[in-house]
Formats: structure tokens, sequence, C-alpha cells
């Protein structure tokens, strides 16, 4: 039979799975619009973004069930735990400053074009944002991060 302790647990990995998940589309459609050849192929790839609802509940659930798994079992007093909150925190605030920078970019970019203006410097601007640093920066930082927090997890080294 499973212990509170362990449902807990549970869900504490599942709802960092769903986030993930949800997460895994934003950065795709992400990648996708460096790939979109033109302003209407990006209109279409933010049409099919998530709201950001799901995923602060998701952040929610995680933050609750971790801290809650954490005092159950004892670790309140861990570093890890800490060090792995407050790394999330950092993680969260990269991620929204340059996920969403991207986007705005983006959409500063593409806005123009989809009213019919066409100059160059619009195209040129168009294709500046797509190409630019964001996307790889945003998904490194993710992966690293979630990587650390999963190390910080496992080998709970302090």
């Amino acid at each position: 039979m499973v212990g509170v302790y362990q449902a807990i647990v549970f869900l504490h990995v599942l709802s960092v799975l769903g986030f993930v998940l949800l997460h895994g589309i934003s950065v795709a459609a992400m990648w996708r619009m460096r790939a979109a050849p033109s302003a209407a192929h990006v209109a279409a790839i933010f049409d099919v973004l998530p709201s950001s609802r799901p995923l602060r509940v998701m952040l929610s659930v995680i933050v609750a069930s971790g801290l809650l798994a954490g005092a159950m079992g004892g670790f309140l007093t861990t570093g890890w735990l800490w060090a792995s909150l407050v790394l999330l925190v950092i993680i969260a605030l990269v991620m929204w400053r340059l996920g969403g920078g991207y986007y705005e970019l983006i959409e500063a970019a593409v806005t123009p074009l989809l009213e019919g203006h066409d100059d160059a410097a619009l195209l040129a601007r168009f294709e500046a944002a797509k190409a630019s640093w964001h996307v790889p920066l945003v998904s490194a930082a993710g992966l690293v991060g979630l990587a650390l927090i999963l190390w910080l997890m496992v080998a709970k080294p302090f």
C-alpha cells in the first residue's frame, strides 16, 4: 500500500513531468518560429501556444508538493531542498524574462509585416528577431537548471 509520503512524492514528480510537457510545447514553438519562413507562419505558431495559466498551476503544485514532501521526509533543514527551491525561482525568472522577451521581440517584428508593411528594414528586423540568442539560451538554461535540481534531489549533497 502506498503511504501518504509516497503519494505526495508521486504528485511532485507527476507535476514536474506535466510542467515539463507543457513548457516543452512553448520551447518547441520558439524553435519552430526560428525556422518559420514568413510572418504568417509565425502568427500561426502563436495561435497554438498554450495559455500560461496551466504552467502557473503546475508550478504551484510542484512547489507545494515539494515542500510538503520535504516536511514529511524531514528535509526542511537540509541545504539541498532550499538550494533546489532557489534554483527553481532563478530558472523561472530567466525563462520568464528570456522566453517572454523572445515572444515580445518576435511579435514586434511580425506585427508590421502582417499589417502589410514589407520593406527591407522590416524584413531584416524579422529575420534578426527569429535568429536571436534567446531561444538557445532559454533552452540551455532550462535543461541545465532542471538537471541541477534533479541532481540536488537525488544526491542530497548537503
